[in-house]
């Protein structure tokens, strides 16, 4: 066998036949001394579909992901609860609504397949535009991300003093008109309440530390915000709702 760089220096076979490859990869001179087997050449045993050695090393990422503990889906289940229809998950226990029924007044139920309801999932309700009115049960921690958003006809929510977060644009373009957010609120995501042009009234309690920006944007018709007294990271005078780090002016 002639050295590599001898055996295809201007040699015809290399000009015309080998492949061209965009990336050079490293020289192996025992595929130039032995000729090119193919499949049918091959020994049965090594003549195995390329399906199956792709799998191989799938099967070990989805083995590294059992054992690294990553996380999958939650199985989404239904139930009928005094005739309306139900869909969630369960995670450690705990249910989270991820859609509700389709429009009038509506009740969340306080557990949904033996499982205590505490989160009411990111777009739950979204774009219910029949929707009038909605009652949380009291054990609900949070509300999601665009929850309510763009139920224009919702006019009322009970809230629970249990619910701590209100996620970004949960209540945004809703019918909302005055809203008391409950006690245990500590945190109001970026425009929450925002394009309910009918929101007149706010009251913020004492527990809520973070309000995210644009709150109240496109409330045109707000009027009044009554943060408590108590509240140490926020205040109201004038119309204004004021933090140590931003102001932002009610729309008139």
């Amino acid at each position: 066998c002639s050295p590599p760089a001898e055996r295809f220096k201007g040699s015809r076979l290399w000009r015309q036949d080998a492949p061209r490859r965009r990336t050079v990869t490293p020289f192996r001179s025992a595929s130039i001394c032995k000729p090119e087997r193919t499949m049918k050449d091959a020994p049965a045993s090594s003549q195995t579909p390329s399906h199956r050695s792709a799998s191989f090393p799938l099967f070990l990422l989805s083995a590294s992901a059992l054992l690294a503990g990553a996380p999958f889906p939650a199985k989404a289940d239904t139930a009928t609860v005094n005739g309306q229809t139900w869909t969630y998950t369960v995670s450690n226990g705990e249910a989270t609504v991820t859609q509700g029924p389709g429009g009038g007044d509506i009740i969340v139920p306080s557990a949904l397949g033996g499982h205590p309801v505490k989160h009411i999932g990111d777009e739950a309700f979204f774009n219910r535009t029949s929707l009038t009115k909605a009652s949380i049960p009291e054990g609900v921690t949070s509300i999601g991300s665009d929850a309510f958003r763009a139920c224009y006809a919702l006019t009322a929510v009970t809230i629970p003093t249990s619910v701590t977060n209100i996620m970004d644009y949960a209540f945004d373009s809703t019918g909302l008109t005055t809203f008391d957010i409950p006690e245990g609120v500590t945190v109001i995501g970026e425009g929450a309440f925002g394009n309910c042009h009918n929101l007149v009234s706010v009251t913020i309690p004492s527990g809520v530390v973070s309000i995210g920006e644009a709150i109240f944007e496109g409330c045109r018709s707000l009027r009044s915000i009554v943060v408590d007294e108590m509240n140490p990271a926020y205040s109201s005078l004038n119309g204004v709702l004021r933090s140590e780090e931003h102001t932002s002016e009610l729309q008139s």
